[in-house]
């Protein structure tokens, strides 16, 4: 609930790790930037912190900080409503780089959201699929967060081809929102 003090502390701390060199953690501490903006609902101001730092740190290679704020741009993107394929080709750069680097979390959170886009986009069979294996990792490796998400986000394609499977899904993911205390899941 400290917003103001997350966003400063967080923006002191990719300053910091610039000047010491430690350019994987910018990047990673810029993804986390983007997520506390996120939690004030300044989705603009997110997507205008990643879109930069992407090219800022695009160098970096197979990166986990990278790959992080990789699916942080897509994440950022696909609520903004940004290019469809756009999105997807985020997600996707995310995905593999986060894959050679063995990081489920990164995985798991960037299938969510290329599944997301992918609904959005009207390629809806796809994105359930990416929905459903993003919160099958999520579950088999305790991902709260990208559980939640990947919930919450598969209850609206769900509801035209399985309306029970939509209900049963949006309220498991509501009930543990609400368990553990968490306001904002997207």
């Amino acid at each position: 609930g400290l917003h103001d003090d997350a966003e400063r502390m967080l923006r002191e701390a990719t300053e910091l790790l610039r000047a010491a060199g430690d350019r994987s953690g910018a990047a990673r501490v810029t993804g986390h930037l983007a997520d506390a903006l996120f939690g004030r609902y300044r989705l603009d101001a997110a997507l205008a912190t990643v879109e930069p730092a992407a090219d800022e740190f695009a160098d970096l290679g197979e990166d986990p900080g990278l790959a992080y704020l990789l699916g942080q741009l897509a994440r950022f993107q696909m609520l903004r409503n940004v290019d469809t394929s756009a999105t997807i080709a985020s997600a996707d750069r995310a995905l593999a780089l986060a894959e050679a680097l063995d990081r489920v979390d990164i995985v798991a959170d960037a299938l969510v959201t290329r599944g997301l886009a992918l609904t959005n986009g009207g390629r809806a069979y796809e994105g359930i699929g990416c929905l459903e294996t993003g919160l099958r990792l999520a579950q088999a490796h305790n991902l709260l967060e990208t559980e939640l998400r990947a919930r919450i986000n598969l209850g609206g394609p769900l509801e035209s081809r399985d309306p029970r499977m939509s209900l049963e899904v949006s309220r498991a993911g509501v009930e543990q929102a609400r368990r553990f205390g968490h306001r904002q899941v997207l």
